[in-house]
C-alpha cells in the first residue's frame, strides 16, 4: 500500500492507518453513546467517547484532499446527515419519548429540538467551508462564514469542530502539528465554553478570579479528555489500510443510535 503523503515524512512508529483511525473513532463514539444513554453513572465511558469527534475530522480533511470525486463526497454526507435526523432525536430525546409513551407529539418534539444536532451537519458544513477554501485566496472568506454559521444554527460542536477539520487541512503534511492542534483547539474550546458559563457573574467576580476559575474547571470539564486523541493523530502514517466497505461507517451511526435506543426502551430506561 502506498502511503497518502510523501513517504520521506512517515516515521517508523506512526503504525495506524485511516482504517485503524476509522475503528478507533466508531469503538469510542459507541462506547461514549453506550455511557451517555444506558450507563450515565459510569461517567468514564463519556471521557473515551472523546476521542471520536477528533478523528472522525481528520477522516473528514483526509477524505476532501483525497477523494476522487468531492461532490458524491459531499452528496454521501448530506444523505446521511438528513438519514440520521430522526435516529438522533429518538437517542437523545429517549427519556421525553419513554415517560410520553411514544407519542407523536414527544417525537415531534424531540425532532424540532434535534433537527440540526447529529454531527454529520458539522462535518457536512466543514466539508463545504474546504471546498470554498480550495478554490482559492477567496475561498479564505469561507473559514469566518462557516465557523459563525456553525455557532449561529448551534451545531454539535459550533465553531471547534469547523476549527478542527480547517487545522488537518492546513497542516496535512506535518502530522506533529495536527496533534499539537488537537490539543490547543480542545484546551481553547473547553476553557471558552466554561468561561461562558461564569461570564454572566462578571458584575459580583473579579475578572481575575473569573478566568482564574473558568482555567480551573477547564481541565474537570469531560471535552477536555479530546486532548487524547493527539496520539493516535500522531500515530497515523497516511496510509489507507483495510477499511470497511464505503457505506458502513456511514450506516454505523444512525444504525448504533437506533439500537441503543431499541435497548434502552425494552430495558424500560437506562440501566
Amino acid at each position: 500500500m502506498e502511503p497518502i503523503y510523501g513517504a520521506g515524512e512517515r516515521k517508523s512508529w506512526q503504525v495506524l492507518t485511516s482504517a485503524h483511525l476509522q475503528l478507533i473513532a466508531m469503538v469510542t463514539m459507541a462506547i461514549d453513546h453506550i455511557g451517555y444513554l444506558l450507563l450515565p453513572q459510569v461517567g468514564f465511558l463519556r471521557v473515551i467517547g472523546r476521542l471520536a469527534f477528533p478523528l472522525y475530522c481528520l477522516m473528514v480533511a483526509e477524505g476532501f484532499i483525497h477523494t476522487s470525486d468531492r461532490q458524491k463526497y459531499f452528496g454521501r454526507l448530506a444523505l446521511f446527515a438528513v438519514i440520521s435526523t430522526a435516529p438522533y432525536a429518538v437517542f437523545t430525546g429517549a427519556s421525553a419519548l419513554l415517560e410520553a409513551g411514544f407519542s407523536g407529539q414527544a417525537l415531534a418534539a424531540a425532532l424540532r429540538e434535534e433537527l440540526l444536532g447529529n454531527v454529520i451537519f458539522e462535518l457536512l458544513l466543514s466539508f463545504a467551508a474546504l471546498w470554498a477554501v480550495s478554490k482559492g485566496k477567496w475561498g479564505l472568506l469561507a473559514i469566518p462564514a462557516a465557523l459563525a454559521l456553525a455557532e449561529l444554527l448551534d451545531l454539535m460542536y459550533g465553531w471547534y469542530g469547523i476549527a478542527m477539520i480547517l487545522w488537518f487541512y492546513f497542516f496535512r503534511e506535518r502530522r506533529g502539528l495536527q496533534a499539537a492542534g488537537v490539543a490547543a483547539l480542545t484546551l481553547l474550546f473547553c476553557f471558552a465554553t466554561v468561561l461562558g458559563v461564569y461570564l454572566p457573574y462578571l458584575d459580583t467576580v473579579p475578572l481575575g478570579r473569573l478566568l482564574a476559575l473558568s482555567l480551573e474547571q477547564t481541565f474537570r470539564y469531560v471535552q477536555i479528555a479530546a486532548v487524547f486523541a493527539a496520539a493516535p493523530v500522531l500515530l497515523y502514517n497516511g496510509e489507507r489500510g483495510r477499511r470497511l466497505p464505503r457505506y458502513a461507517g456511514y450506516v454505523f451511526y444512525p444504525a448504533h443510535l437506533l439500537l441503543l435506543a431499541g435497548i434502552f426502551f425494552l430495558h424500560g430506561g437506562a440501566w
